[in-house]
């Protein structure tokens, strides 16, 4: 069955709102100058939307100052509902040109996350999101990489990501991250502002092409800062030194087949596994889960031993195949 439109309530509410002035204008008239039902609403209409025609006939004194309240409330309230009404059918009106453009069938998206441009970084961040089953939506602007969007099937919007209401559009609100993988580190600066302004709890991870805007980066509300030269001279060094350790890593993450993935599990006040240590937990036993890490208010504990003890509001950094990850419930 098709998808019933909803009308927006706002707009349910604003003609509402024009009727009650409506009758109350009508309901004056005709208590004060005994007009009948036509002439009454005859009289408020033209009072309110300021036409200037000719009244029925001359008011009395009781009848002027009634126009003259009656103007003045109903002429800001019409003004203000026109105004409203027009930006919220503009705004659905650029809503659905914008998100016609995604993938055909994709509903707005929540619990997703947002790839800003689809350059060198941000087509791989997509394609990685892809991968992994993660639902997001790219925004881009360039014609070409729009035409490659539409190839691979990913959901995208067309416009700028500097831009506020296309991070309305991508429902930043309700979106879980955000990579401002923009080329200029000034775009990822304002989108990163924008978007922690618009979702103070949002992740938001961008890459800087400059080691001086990696501050202004952290400063503007960024969770993570990546300087992909910086950081890929890195691990060519750390392959040259450490070759085994680096592909065996690569193998467990990236190796389609394994499905292996790193998470991170936060353990609730009521669980059955606080106070616990690791041994007694037994979730490699259990789950085939391993436990690389605790993350705690005062700091992180990497390859914890067994006898450390699992508290409530601990953050595990747990790594495995992927359905065993999906099996785990903290009880």
């Amino acid at each position: 069955m098709p998808e019933k439109k909803i009308v927006n309530p706002k707009i349910f509410l604003f003609v509402s709102g024009f009727l009650v002035i409506l009758l109350i204008g009508a309901t004056g008239y005709s208590t004060i100058e005994k007009m009948t039902l036509l002439d009454s609403i005859y009289m408020a209409v033209i009072t309110i939307s300021t036409v200037g025609f000719k009244e029925v006939h001359p008011l009395s004194p009781q009848g002027k100052i009634f126009t003259i309240c009656y103007l003045l409330f109903g002429l800001t309230f019409v003004s203000y509902a026109i105004f409203n009404v027009g930006r919220l059918l503009f705004e659905n009106t650029i809503d659905q040109i914008f998100i016609g453009r995604k993938k055909k069938g994709d509903k707005i998206m929540e619990k997703h996350f947002i790839v800003c441009g689809f350059g060198r970084i941000g087509s791989i961040v997509a394609r990685e999101l892809h991968k992994r089953k993660q639902k997001f939506i790219v925004i881009e602007k360039d014609p070409e990489k729009i035409r490659i969007l539409e190839e691979k099937g990913f959901p995208y919007i067309e416009g700028d990501a500097t831009n506020e209401e296309v991070l309305h559009l991508a429902n930043i609100k309700k979106a879980k991250g955000i990579a401002c993988t923009l080329r200029e580190d000034a775009d990822n600066l304002y989108t990163a502002l924008t978007a922690r302004e618009l979702n103070p709890e949002i992740l938001i991870v961008s890459r800087a092409e400059n080691e001086s805007s990696v501050k202004k980066l952290m400063k503007a509300g960024v969770t993570k800062v990546i300087t992909p030269y910086e950081e890929g001279a890195v691990k060519i060094a750390e392959f040259l030194l450490n070759r085994d350790t680096i592909e065996l890593v690569d193998f467990i993450i990236n190796t389609e087949h394994l499905s292996y993935a790193i998470k991170e599990v936060t353990i609730p006040e009521n669980s059955s596994l606080a106070w616990k240590n690791l041994r007694e937990a037994g979730l490699r036993k259990n789950f085939g889960i391993l436990v690389i890490g605790i993350k705690r208010e005062d700091g992180t504990i990497f390859n914890p031993s067994p006898d450390e003890v699992l508290k409530p509001g601990d953050i595990l950094i747990i790594i495995g195949e992927v359905p065993n990850l999906e099996k785990f419930v903290l009880q």
